[in-house]
């Protein structure tokens, strides 16, 4: 009986913890990235909206900047996103296009919104020239 009044306590708290951990990376380790993919960063750089620097300028969402260096391609675009939830990055192939994705994995959402530059580094050994996407 003694015995008894240890273990559950012990089972609640494991219980507890194990139902808190972190669903957000179990998402994310759910995915399997593109091998393609040997690289990848999203920073926040702005509002929509918003003039920026010098120029007074805005963020291009619908642009897609590209450089091909030796067999590696870096592409660069902007995305306006929720502000609130994580997101998860990847490529797809089909045919001769490459569709740059960035998902949501969390269920986070908030009313603001916020732009990413998002940059993925590509691996291209064959040094094919390729269409891309979003």
């Amino acid at each position: 009986m003694r015995y008894l009044k240890l273990i559950f306590p012990l089972f609640c708290t494991v219980t507890f913890l194990y139902s808190c951990r972190n669903f957000e990376e179990e998402k994310e380790n759910k995915n399997h990235r593109n091998k393609e993919l040997i690289g990848f960063k999203s920073i926040e750089v702005g509002e929509p909206g918003h003039k920026y620097g010098i120029g007074n300028y805005t963020f291009n969402t619908k642009r897609i900047y590209t450089k091909y260096v030796e067999d590696i391609i870096i592409v660069k675009t902007f995305e306006e996103v929720n502000a609130c939830p994580k997101f998860y990055m990847d490529i797809k192939y089909k045919n001769d296009t490459i569709i740059l994705s960035y998902d949501l994995i969390s269920d986070n959402l908030c009313k603001s919104l916020r732009i990413d530059e998002l940059t993925y580094i590509i691996d291209n050994p064959k040094k094919k020239k390729w269409v891309f996407k979003k």
